[in-house]
């Protein structure tokens, strides 16, 4: 996977029915409301559930650091919480990462303690860090997360079109 790309989602529900719910009422509405502004030329954007939405993510060297990461999260923690996620790298990428959803900041908080204590476990040193979950493609536009406020301004007009051809090809494989 690693020059060539790709995730794989995973969940504690195998038929992975958070992740489709998610995708389908949060993900792609929230999707649809960045293309919808931008289309309308609006200077600020309201960010709508992007502002609360956030992941945890831990870059990993391979394939097989994640799935050590994940059999250790599995066999810590899984017998009484409810995860999901994906796995894998950007396409050209040389290493791989572990993407973990949250609702909100107190989960957040909770699977960055227990990531990092899985890490530990395997005396691995790896970078892991949160990040607003839509923070691309939004931080084309809008700049870094961390300034975001409810409804941000554009800082980066040049990008618009950009990302707005982006949106458009992510809407029309859905």
């Amino acid at each position: 996977m690693s020059k060539k790309g790709g995730w794989t989602s995973f969940e504690s529900d195998p038929h992975l029915r958070k992740t489709k719910n998610r995708s389908h009422k949060r993900c792609l509405p929230c999707i649809k409301n960045l293309y919808q502004q931008l289309a309308e030329g609006k200077r600020s954007i309201d960010l709508g559930p992007a502002y609360e939405c956030w992941k945890v993510i831990v870059v990993l060297e391979n394939f097989e650091e994640c799935l050590r990461v994940l059999e250790t999260y599995r066999d810590t923690y899984l017998i009484s919480r409810y995860i999901y996620g994906r796995y894998g790298s950007k396409c050209g990428s040389d290493t791989q990462a572990i993407v973990l959803m949250a609702e909100d900041e107190r989960e957040r908080d909770l699977l960055m303690h227990e990531m990092r204590s899985c890490l530990s476990i395997l005396e691995l040193k790896r970078d892991l860090f949160f990040s607003k979950g839509c923070a691309d493609p939004y931080e084309k536009v809008t700049g870094p997360w961390k300034d975001w406020q409810k409804n941000t301004p554009i800082r980066y007009d040049q990008n618009v079109r950009e990302v707005m051809n982006q949106l458009e090809r992510l809407l029309r494989r859905v």
